[in-house]
């Protein structure tokens, strides 16, 4: 039911979401979300916030396949909850690539303060926005048993 309950507020938004109501699966821990739009501020793009509460499973993993998001991420925040992780957890989110689209930046979060990164590729000279463009994966590791935080990303598009 969340699902669906998901994928309709994708819809009534806007968001472009390629996949259906039970392409959205949690196999590890616990997870919900939820979808904002944010002001353009005057700018041709749009940004929309998607934000994921999570509750890590006994053995301190979350696990969460998602349908097809498209945008440049923007920024990534994580938050660790009051029932705070493990110093250092891990945040992973995989394209059907295999590719991290936080660009590692996701690797030893904070266990009690909030944490902002912009993720993009470099070759040392250039950098380049990460983009979102289909179906992927998130990922908390080593969180520690039945902990919680927050992940909120913001796509812009």
């Amino acid at each position: 039911m969340r699902s669906v309950l998901f994928v309709i507020i994708l819809l009534a938004l806007g968001i472009e979401c390629q996949a259906g109501p039970t392409d959205i699966t949690v196999t590890t821990g616990t997870c919900t979300a939820s979808v904002v739009r944010i002001d353009s501020f005057g700018r041709d793009a749009e940004v929309v916030a998607i934000t994921f509460a999570w509750t890590s499973s006994t053995l301190g993993n979350v696990t969460v396949a998602l349908p097809a998001f498209h945008g440049r991420l923007a920024r990534v925040v994580t938050n660790p909850g009051t029932t705070a992780p493990t110093a250092n957890y891990d945040v992973v989110l995989t394209d059907v690539d295999g590719v991290d689209l936080l660009a590692a930046k996701g690797a030893n979060r904070h266990a009690s303060n909030t944490e902002s990164f912009s993720p993009f590729s470099s070759d040392g000279t250039t950098f380049t926005p990460m983009v979102m463009a289909g179906t992927s994966s998130l990922a908390i590791t080593n969180a520690g048993s039945e902990k919680i935080g927050t992940i909120t990303i913001y796509l812009e598009r």
